[in-house]
């Protein structure tokens, strides 16, 4: 993954994202820099389902307004453009891009391939804005997750995620997720 040299605004972000050779390609914006998105793998896509399935389910059963997306729909949050893997919002999707209403929770999957500065940022986004974060490691099978307001922990095969204060009483054992 290698990052647009030239030092850019949001605006000139959103102008460059929409011109017509740029229209196909996927970009996170992260303090002036474009950061060009790398296809995803067919594992972390399967994540990214289960997740959405589970909370979705979940939400239905309780009569909680559920919204999903996977890694092609772009947030903007706190003048940056980023794209996680999975994200969830009360409120409906859009067709602005990027989508201006910052999700509550969100999912990074963790690639070897994945720069641990680009990591770094994204997360310090998510924490700062106060969204909860799942940062998962397939390979591991564990995930760290930081709750606003919680000290960061990490889960490991035998705990279960839960949804916090974003959605109370959602629970997804890690033996589900990772199953082979």
């Amino acid at each position: 993954m290698t990052t647009i040299s030239k030092a850019m605004t949001l605006e000139e972000f959103l102008a460059f994202t929409s011109a017509p050779e740029n229209a196909d390609s996927s970009y996170e914006f992260m303090d002036g820099e474009v950061i060009p998105l790398s296809p995803g793998r067919t594992p972390h896509s399967e994540l990214e389902h289960l997740i959405a399935i589970a909370i979705h389910n979940f939400c239905r059963a309780h009569n909680i307004p559920v919204h999903t997306s996977g890694g092609d729909a772009a947030y903007l949050i706190a003048d940056k453009v980023v794209a996680p893997d999975f994200a969830y919002k009360t409120t409906s999707m859009i067709d602005d891009y990027p989508d201006p209403e910052p999700p509550l929770l969100v999912a990074e999957i963790i690639s070897p391939t994945d720069k641990p500065s680009h990591i770094r940022r994204k997360r310090t986004i998510y924490e700062q804005t106060q969204i909860l974060y799942w940062e998962i490691y397939p390979t591991e099978q564990l995930i760290d997750v930081y709750e606003p307001g919680k000290p960061a922990r990490t889960l490991r095969i035998d705990d279960s995620l839960d949804g916090g204060a974003v959605i109370p009483g959602f629970t997804l054992p890690l033996k589900e997720l990772f199953a082979e």
